[in-house]
């Protein structure tokens, strides 16, 4: 009974079957008659052009390939190749014309590519986008950034990339215009590309940007803030270190670090305090080490005494590059509290860092100059 049902069905299937297979019957190929090839035109050249009038897209397709490997020798091929590009049914096949035309025809390669930003396929647009951006060619930017008016997101995102890969300061401004387009993706690309270009008429944009409601967008504006290297950037950087997201804040903590502006040391303080995230605090206990600020010493000495002895190790390090004394009793009460050696190391390397003597792990020896350093002073 069930073999009956499929035989009957097997008909009905037939069509949606070969639809979706590429079948030849539903994919023809160029309806331009064959007189319009000329006497003269080489051998392989014709025997491509006849894979144009084949029904199956991959012929199409192979013949395409060959033609643009033959570049200028193929010039009998253009109208062939121009009709493939705009008539043909399957986008691989006009991307394929589209590759080929430009190398067949070098001299009117800008004219094609622009002209194909307006093709009515997607796929073809992004593709003209691409090889536009790859062109090197300054007049470009102008057709690409019209495009960036596109009514698919990809087409636009393709285009903000390839004006990247121009890297024209005329497009800073049309970019900008882009990192308030609906699309995330569009966002993200506007955001690396005007990170690339490092131009200073992209920092408040982006500072925007770090409120974005995507979490890509917000830690792909904290890199390209970190790229562009405004100070400004600063001031909302902080903003960040509580963001909902881990990579985000990831991404401000090494920002900050690269800018290395004590404007943020009270913020990083605030999550080393206040922030459930370990790895969050252990990013701000390095960080502030790095910023050698002494106003986080007493928060670091804090750290000091965390259950967890990867935070003890790393405020040690890092009271040790800042180096106020006031971190040496502390210090001190650790070598002489802790077994795990690692600790010991980090402890007796920051007093020595600290106060300029090295008494190794010697508890006792340190205690002693340190009573006597306290009597020296009184």
């Amino acid at each position: 009974m069930i073999a009956k049902e499929k035989s009957r069905l097997f008909p009905v299937l037939v069509p949606f079957l070969l639809i979706f297979s590429g079948c030849t019957l539903f994919y023809e190929g160029t309806r331009l008659s064959r007189e319009i090839i000329p006497p003269g035109a080489p051998a392989d050249v014709g025997q491509e052009i006849d894979k144009m009038y084949s029904n199956y897209y991959r012929d199409r397709k192979t013949g395409l390939e060959k033609l643009g490997g033959m570049g200028r020798r193929a010039m009998d091929a253009t109208p062939f190749i121009l009709d493939r590009l705009q008539n043909d049914p399957q986008d691989v096949v006009r991307i394929e014309a589209l590759k080929a035309i430009v190398l067949v025809d070098k001299n009117k390669a800008f004219e094609y590519l622009t002209d194909a930003l307006k093709n009515n396929r997607n796929d073809v647009k992004k593709e003209a986008a691409e090889m536009l951006g790859k062109s090197g060619n300054v007049m470009a930017a102008d057709p690409l950034i019209q495009a960036l008016q596109d009514k698919n997101g990809i087409v636009r995102m393709y285009s903000i990339d390839a004006l990247g890969e121009l890297n024209d300061p005329r497009a800073v401004m049309p970019l900008v215009a882009c990192l308030n387009d609906k699309s995330f993706f569009v966002r993200l690309s506007a955001v690396h590309v005007l990170g690339k270009m490092k131009d200073g008429r992209a920092v408040d944009p982006l500072l925007e940007r770090l409120k974005d409601e995507n979490e890509n967008v917000r830690k792909a504006a904290v890199e390209a803030l970190e790229m562009i290297g405004d100070v400004r950037a600063v001031e909302g950087l902080q903003e960040l270190i509580r963001d909902e997201d881990k990579d985000v804040r990831a991404q401000v903590f090494k920002t900050l670090l690269k800018f290395k502006d004590k404007r943020s040391v009270k913020s990083i303080i605030y999550a080393l305090e206040n922030s459930e995230d370990q790895k969050t605090r252990m990013r701000a206990v390095k960080v502030l080490g790095e910023l050698r600020d002494p106003l986080a010493v007493d928060a670091l000495i804090q750290v000091l005494v965390d259950e967890h002895f990867q935070f003890q190790m790393e405020a040690a390090d890092a009271l040790g590059k800042i180096g106020d004394e006031k971190a040496v009793g502390p210090l001190i009460a650790i070598l002489k509290s802790t077994w795990i050696v690692p600790l010991k190391v980090n402890a007796s390397e920051a007093l020595r860092k600290i106060t300029g003597e090295d008494y190794g792990f010697s508890v006792e020896d340190w205690e002693k100059w340190w009573a006597f350093r306290g009597q020296s002073q009184q």
